[in-house]
């Protein structure tokens, strides 16, 4: 009787314990969201991004904010189960702060490299980690470690900030941006496959067919939102059409 009393005990103290563990680390025992028809489509957009001409004043009037925060944050859109999150900094490096050299000059760690930085803020601390957007300069700098040996590392500069002339220029030049911009769609319903109809549960064991709660039997959806665009420059065709108005 001891023995089992103290077997359930036990029992009872690992179930508490793994649910509280379940709980801490985020609950991944619960079942995952549904998704909705709208991150179904914003999720697609990002795989397929829609094609979008239009000439350099309409980019320039609707785009171009936009774009040069996304270039300047190295930006990109990647897919998520609310359809897609920009994620800034693809391109930076990660530089740990060994020692302050001289104003707005530090010698940092990248990885297993030691190299050189300038920067216009003079704040950076030591062992710090920043995440940068470098640029090699070109330069070298030396100097001597405290055992006496000569190093010499490469000296980077932090990039200067991207400027809207700049975004104009390349998109004049051909290049293709990828932007969030909102677009109108319709799309089969996710909820009833595009049949228009779902089952439900009739009492013990039975079931019937009803309309679909979501596109009310219309088998689509028409909705509104944000849908990544490649946007690019329109050649000057007498027939060209764009979105924008």
């Amino acid at each position: 009787m001891k023995t089992t009393i103290i077997i359930a005990f036990c029992l009872c103290s690992t179930l508490a314990f793994s649910q509280d563990r379940l709980s801490r680390i985020g609950g991944y025992m619960s079942a995952p969201e549904k998704p909705t028809q709208e991150s179904v489509v914003k999720a697609l957009s990002v795989a397929s991004p829609i094609a979008l001409k239009a000439t350099a004043e309409q980019f320039e009037r609707h785009c171009l904010d936009r774009a040069t925060l996304d270039a300047d944050a190295q930006a990109v859109y990647v897919a998520s189960p609310d359809g897609f999150t920009r994620q800034s900094g693809i391109g930076n490096t990660y530089v740990k702060i060994m020692q302050r050299i001289s104003k707005g000059f530090f010698l940092a760690s990248a990885g297993e490299r030691f190299i050189a930085i300038r920067s216009e803020s003079d704040n950076l601390m030591d062992d710090s980690t920043y995440s940068m957007p470098l640029a090699d300069t070109g330069e070298t700098y030396a100097y001597t470690t405290v055992l006496g040996a000569g190093k010499r590392v490469a000296i980077y500069a932090i990039r200067p900030a991207v400027t809207k002339a700049q975004t104009l220029a390349r998109f004049k030049a051909g290049d293709a941006f990828l932007l969030p911009l909102p677009k109108t769609t319709t799309t089969p319903c996710i909820n009833c496959d595009g049949g228009g109809f779902v089952t439900v549960k009739d009492g013990p064991g039975g079931a019937r067919k009803t309309l679909c709660p979501a596109c009310h039997g219309k088998r689509n959806v028409t909705l509104t939102c944000d849908l990544i665009h490649s946007v690019y420059i329109d050649k000057p065709v007498a027939t060209a059409e764009t979105a924008f108005k």
